[in-house]
């Protein structure tokens, strides 16, 4: 199998790793900046394009987007107009989602949104619980989240990534990605 990465930062390479891990080794990144583009080809041995042409998008068999969430739609756009399964990371961005997913089913596309934490054990093992009824039922519950945005991408500054922007923001997305 071929695959197409878009967007070669922090979950890009992610994917990648993940890929090769997997034994796959076909994979082409996608990223418009050219240092990112640089760093795949280095590092994990991968081509690279700036350009998403047809002859890209005909050879590859599935596509993984791994861009900031307001990018994900135009990206999902491209792989069922090119009847590509795709994989994008989880999103707090809905609009234009429905249409995207009536398309893709009237063009038999797959796809599948991110949802790692569904999978966790820890995850399960509170869902097994509550199921149960192990301790009665579940009147309440108390939840604390906390993070330091700077840590997720220390190599940039803060304002130059998704995680400062109202519509993308890092409690935006970490709040309902765990509950």
């Amino acid at each position: 199998m071929k695959f197409l990465v878009i967007g070669l930062g922090s979950m890009g390479k992610r994917r990648i790793r993940c890929l090769k891990a997997l034994k796959h080794e076909d994979i082409v990144g996608f990223d418009l900046k050219e240092e990112r583009r640089k760093e795949a080809e280095t590092k994990y041995k991968v081509n690279t394009t700036n350009k998403l042409t047809s002859n890209i998008l005909n050879e590859i068999d599935a596509i993984i987007i791994s861009t900031p969430p307001d990018k994900h739609a135009g990206y999902i756009k491209i792989a069922v107009d090119n009847r590509k399964p795709v994989f994008i990371e989880a999103s707090v961005i809905s609009k234009g989602l429905e249409e995207l997913n009536n398309s893709a089913k009237k063009n038999n596309v797959l796809v599948v949104p991110s949802c790692t934490m569904k999978f966790h054990p820890a995850i399960k093992e509170i869902t097994d619980i509550v199921v149960i009824k192990k301790y009665g039922k579940v009147t309440n519950f108390s939840y604390h989240s906390g993070q330091y945005l700077p840590d997720w991408h220390p190599w940039e500054n803060i304002k130059n990534y998704y995680v400062s922007k109202k519509e993308t923001g890092g409690a935006r997305e970490i709040v309902p990605f765990e509950l």
